[in-house]
């Protein structure tokens, strides 16, 4: 009885073996999924972090100047009533604009673990002429 529980046991042996080397597998593909996944999330916060300064920075990109706001009033006269008093504003802007700078593509710090472009500038001047007539042409309009 004893060498025929033998023979079964050194038969199933390899079996047993197998068996338990499929469960250690099956057991180490627990972390390995959760190691996919973490990476994953990693790439999608990557990806959301440059969407979302790249639709602050990117697209039409427009530079403007100076612009002077006069406030004044105009009266209207009305046909049955005394003649109503409008308030309208007059935007005045420059007859030369001249900036001079440089803007150039870099990297700021601040976020650790996604570096994304920034545009980086320098203004060195900035000067706007203007003429008196154009000022005065705008209220006789």
């Amino acid at each position: 009885m004893e060498t025929t529980v033998a023979q079964a046991w050194q038969k199933s042996k390899l079996f047993f073996k197998a068996l338990l080397i499929g469960i250690l597998v099956l057991l180490l593909l627990i972390p390995a999924y959760f190691v996919e996944e973490l990476i994953k999330e990693r790439e999608q916060r990557q990806k959301d972090a440059y969407e979302e300064v790249s639709s602050k920075w990117a697209g039409s990109q427009i530079i403007t100047g100076p612009v002077l706001v006069l406030p004044y009033a105009e009266t209207v006269a009305n046909v049955s009533g005394p003649p109503t008093i409008l308030r309208k504003q007059a935007y005045l802007l420059p007859d030369k604009l001249t900036i001079t700078g440089d803007m150039a593509p870099g990297y700021l710090p601040g976020d650790a673990l996604f570096f994304h472009p920034e545009y980086l500038r320098e203004v060195q001047r900035n000067t706007a002429e203007a003429t008196a007539d154009r000022c005065i042409q705008c209220f006789v309009e």
